[in-house]
């Protein structure tokens, strides 16, 4: 009887490690030449990674600006504006995660995949806007 009563509570540790409660699982950095997993080398990965995401994003959202309308460019500046301050906010709560460690891991790792995000959402929503294109 006592095991099964502890038993629920060895398996709820498992994901102790994970204060994110997986919100990040699923994406990884992409940096295959990293052979040794120190945290400088992951860090310098996460910020490559973050680089090439921020290209990706300064891409989709500069073509969605060409083709909306006033209303719509106006539109896409304040979420656009409201998400980076979104973004921002959320990768300070990460760091409060990780107090006494070096979080610059965890930060740069949250920067990478809400813009990665951010850049799926605008090439989803992009789709609105670009039906006006062939009316």
């Amino acid at each position: 009887m006592i095991r099964i009563l502890i038993l629920p509570f060895l398996f709820n540790t498992a994901f102790a490690d994970d204060p994110t409660g997986g919100y990040f699982e699923g994406y990884q950095s992409d940096c295959a030449e990293i052979k040794e997993h120190a945290e400088s080398n992951v860090v310098n990965c996460n910020m490559i990674t973050l680089k090439k995401a921020n290209e990706s994003l300064d891409n989709v959202y500069n073509d969605l600006i060409k083709q909306a309308d006033k209303d719509q460019k106006t539109y896409l500046e304040d979420m656009q504006a409201a998400w980076e301050s979104m973004k921002e906010a959320q990768c300070n709560l990460v760091k409060t995660y990780y107090v006494g460690v070096t979080y610059e891991k965890w930060t740069s790792h949250c920067q990478a995949v809400m813009t990665i995000r951010r850049v799926k959402e605008l090439e989803q929503l992009g789709t609105g806007i670009m039906w006006g294109v062939y009316d």
